[in-house]
Order: structure tokens, then C-alpha cells, then sequence
């Protein structure tokens, strides 16, 4: 899993705004469940998990007229608002991902002032 995942962010390209290119959305043995993008604090849909073991992947840059500013994703189960987990807390530009576990309804709190995007995915 952890191979599939580098070849995910090799394909993530950035040209002064945030996407993702097209071969991400059909890496092979991977599903994107979910997409998320924006610059601010947000909290996503429930979206959901059909396998134990999963993935975000997220790149972010620095806001074009403030700097580097904070860039954070809290995972939530959906059932009873449970923290799952803390999968990104960067300042500035990062390119990462975070393996999560559980299958089940979740969504995220995003915690950012600078633009986004964050996808994600599990194996088929």
C-alpha cells in the first residue's frame, strides 16, 4: 500500500494552483472515495469507507498574499463525532499522505487559511 500511495503523490503536480492530474483519479487497485478543495476552515460531507485501512492524500501551498499559514485535517467518525485520527498538520506548502483505519462513515474538520486539496481513497 505504501508504494501505491508514493506513486499517487509522484503523479500530484502543481503549476502555481493546487491539482490533481488526471492519472491519480485512475491509479490502478485504488478508488477515490472523496474529493475536497478549498482555502478556509470547513467540515466535508459524510463519505463512506468500505475497507479497514485507507488513505489521504493532500497537497497544500502557501496563501498567495499571506505566506505559509496553517494547514490541518481531523478525521471523524460519523456514527458519534469520534476523533479518529489527525492526518495533516503542516504550515506551508506539503505534498503527504496518512494511512487511516476503519471502515465506516466519517468526514473531516479542516482546519486551513491557504488553498487545498485533498483526496481520498482506498483499495479496491
Amino acid at each position: 500500500m505504501r508504494r501505491a500511495l508514493i506513486i499517487i503523490m509522484i503523479f500530484i503536480v502543481v503549476f502555481g494552483s493546487i491539482a490533481f492530474a488526471d492519472n491519480v483519479m485512475e491509479l490502478e487497485g485504488y478508488v477515490l472515495i472523496a474529493d475536497f478543495q478549498g482555502t478556509g476552515i470547513k467540515q466535508t460531507e459524510s463519505f463512506d469507507i468500505p475497507t479497514h485501512e485507507w488513505a489521504i492524500v493532500y497537497i497544500t501551498e502557501s496563501h498567495p498574499e499571506y505566506g505559509d499559514m496553517n494547514f490541518q485535517i481531523y478525521v471523524y467518525r460519523s456514527k458519534d463525532d469520534m476523533l479518529v485520527s489527525v492526518a495533516a498538520n503542516v504550515i506551508g506548502e506539503a505534498t503527504d499522505y496518512s494511512i487511516i483505519r476503519g471502515a465506516g462513515k466519517h468526514y473531516l474538520m479542516i482546519n486551513a487559511m491557504q488553498p487545498y486539496r485533498i483526496g481520498i481513497y482506498c483499495p479496491e
